[in-house]
């Protein structure tokens, strides 16, 4: 992966929604957070993206567990609760079957990120054409 992630110790992370690492590259972002069950992961495209505004079901992305929820992410009273970046819209998934190290997740997750990385490519190239 390309970019410059900034990760926070784990044993930090003593909240619940403590953003533990975070990593941006072209239109995508991708982070990791202390879900209340263990570590949950979040890719992220801009609120306006072709891509923003699916149900988690119609996205086909291979990730741990598959994909659990699909959010946006606009300080509207509804997203206020969400402890993910303003201004995205967030398809996630977690890591609550076993005790995962932050490490481990960010491991995993890679291959899930360049497939959503080819994904959002696609939805430009074929948005584009379509305009």
């Amino acid at each position: 992966m390309g970019g410059e992630p900034s990760i926070i110790p784990q044993d930090i992370m003593a909240r619940i929604g403590t953003t533990l690492y975070e990593w941006e590259e072209d239109s995508i972002r991708f982070i990791i957070i202390q879900g209340r069950f263990g570590l949950c992961a979040y890719l992220g495209v801009d609120n306006k993206h072709p891509l923003a505004g699916f149900h988690y079901s119609e996205i086909p992305l291979k990730c741990h567990g598959g994909l659990t929820c699909a959010r946006k992410r606009d300080g509207s009273e509804r997203s206020r609760t969400i402890w993910k970046p303003l201004g995205y819209y967030w398809y996630g998934w977690s890591y609550i079957d076993r005790k995962w190290k932050l490490e481990e997740v960010i491991e995993d997750s890679q291959e899930t990120i360049k497939e959503f990385k080819k994904l959002v490519k696609l939805v430009e190239l074929i948005s584009h054409r379509s305009t």
